[in-house]
């Protein structure tokens, strides 16, 4: 393999979100690297997405294949540069990346996956050098590489540098370089008191051997702190993470949800159940007791701060982090 044979299957994750996945595809079919396919799962979005992504497809004269989820066996072999998979149930971010991933390394042709939100779009060049910074002397164990992320809507603006640090005592990510401006020569290497914990899942490309060595996502967090597991396995096994700021994503955050101005607000309560949620598996599992017991204080110190201000609805949601409960509606209003 060298950095004009790679191959690079682009996995993008659909929920409703139709019109921003079919924006993410045209930019990803301008791309200047040309060995690549595009793989868009339909999380069971239960309207006309695919209907309305195929039409595209057909309208760009693009070959596609639609696959349900049962027949990304190893007997399907498309060859079509564009490959809709249908799955059968939202089980969340993970899963439906999963689905992608898997049928990528049953085809066993790609030496990386890229992991696009539906509601990002990428620069020409953006893969290319994420293929070259893969490809040089000693990144063999670099297992994952984030991109230069900045505000869709105001592409001056830096989102993330790669990705977020990670403070275990707090359970808080910090995004970094948020607010710089794009062209900021501060933004071509990450700062030295500001180490890449993890990468943003907006954009997220990794390597084919990482994932073989390391496993899939970790699917037990339906949504929020998958992309820090892999990460943290990653490098228990050896692995690292990087950036690489040449290859630049512009994500407008919040939309691959599926948010509609009717549900906004039952959807941030599920996102905010299954952030704090998730708070507690990782920290339980990878970081011990001691940072555990004060990710628990943090959550009590807000179940109070949410009765003393009256806000049954959060009190609620932490009361229910604490006790292990899942939400009501499973997994999100229609």
């Amino acid at each position: 393999m060298t950095t004009t044979t790679a191959w690079v299957d682009v996995i993008i994750l659909n929920y409703k979100g139709w019109p921003d996945t079919i924006e993410c595809l045209e930019s990803v079919l301008a791309l200047d690297y040309p060995n690549r396919r595009m793989i868009v799962v339909d999380n069971c979005s239960g309207d006309d997405s695919v209907p309305k992504i195929r039409d595209w497809a057909l309208q760009k004269a693009v070959p596609h294949a639609v696959l349900d989820e049962k027949e990304i066996g190893a007997q399907v072999h498309p060859s079509e540069p564009l490959v809709l998979i249908r799955a059968e149930r939202n089980e969340g971010y993970s899963a439906g990346n999963n689905l992608g991933i898997r049928f990528s390394l049953v085809q066993a042709k790609a030496d990386f996956v890229w992991l696009l939100n539906n509601d990002t779009t990428v620069r020409a060049d953006s893969l290319r050098w994420l293929v070259e910074r893969a490809g040089q002397p000693g990144a063999e164990k670099i297992g994952m590489l984030g991109s230069k992320i900045l505000f869709y809507h105001q592409p001056g603006i830096v989102q993330y540098l790669g990705g977020s640090t990670y403070r275990p005592f707090t359970g808080k990510a910090y995004p970094i370089g948020r607010g710089l401006a794009a062209a900021d020569p501060a933004t071509q290497q990450l700062p030295a008191d500001r180490p890449l914990d993890f990468v943003a899942g907006a954009a997220l490309f990794a390597s084919t051997r990482f994932i073989r060595d390391v496993g899939e996502l970790n699917e037990a967090y339906f949504l929020y702190f998958e992309e820090i597991d892999w990460s943290t396995r990653g490098r228990r096994q050896g692995w690292s993470v990087s950036y690489e700021p040449r290859s630049i994503v512009y994500h407008k955050e919040g939309a691959t949800i599926g948010a509609s101005p009717e549900s906004r607000s039952y959807r941030a309560k599920f996102a905010d159940y299954y952030y704090h949620r998730n708070k507690f598996l990782f920290t339980r599992h990878y970081l011990g007791w001691p940072a555990f017991g004060s990710i628990y204080l943090l959550t009590v110190l807000s179940l109070f701060k949410s009765i003393l201000n009256t806000r049954w609805v959060y009190a609620r949601l932490f009361i229910r982090v604490l006790t292990g409960q899942t939400p009501r509606r499973y997994p999100f209003p229609d």
